[in-house]
């Protein structure tokens, strides 16, 4: 499971190509990766947007084209991301890319591609963009950043090579990959509703 939730408006997202976007006046929206939710069949859709590519020049701007339209549709001027997993390398890649960007809030985000692959004996990702190798993150934007001490698939190290401030990470000692993010789901909506503060 991977998604980016933006705090604007509701939004699907289908393709690399273009955004079919399904407005609604709300305060959260979920925004798929292009490719991903039943879609992976879809034209233009290939396998290398779900493998080497996940997190690619052309996933980060189709998802951003798809940020800036909610922001247009929606009249808000600032977003927050928020990302489990790979969303949450997407969530730092978009946050970087956007000026609009006010906060990002990552949990058991893959925040070092190249790392986490040489961890786990993959290919390094050749066509993936990596947060890790990106400048950190302007002063202006908060962020929080959630890694479980068990987790085995991300583990915390791999969370913190990611080009963070060290007093930006939380490490909850008892979880892993998986378990038990859901009960710590309402800090998670308080740092999200604290970045996006401006947004009201």
């Amino acid at each position: 499971m991977s998604s980016t939730s933006i705090s604007t408006a509701t939004a699907r997202h289908g393709s690399a190509a273009g955004p079919p976007l399904t407005p609604h006046r709300v305060s959260r929206s979920c925004l798929g990766r292009p490719c991903y939710h039943g879609l992976a069949m879809t034209p233009p859709c290939v396998p290398a947007l779900w493998t080497d590519a996940r997190y690619s020049e052309a996933v980060v701007a189709s998802l951003a084209a798809a940020g800036r339209r909610l922001l247009t549709m929606t009249g808000h001027k600032e977003i927050v991301w928020l990302g489990y997993s790979g969303g949450g390398t997407l969530a730092m890649l978009l946050a970087a890319r956007m000026p609009e960007t006010a906060g990002v809030v990552t949990v058991a985000a893959n925040l070092d591609v190249e790392g986490w692959a040489e961890l786990h004996g993959q290919s390094r990702l050749a066509g993936s963009l990596s947060p890790a190798r990106r400048p950190p993150l302007p002063a202006r934007i908060y962020q929080r950043h959630y890694a479980g001490g068990r987790d085995r698939v991300v583990p915390p190290g791999i969370v913190a090579g990611g080009e963070i401030l060290p007093e930006t990470l939380r490490v909850i000692p008892e979880y892993d990959h998986t378990c038990c993010w859901v009960e710590l789901w309402p800090r998670v909506l308080e740092e999200v509703e604290r970045a996006a503060g401006a947004l009201r």
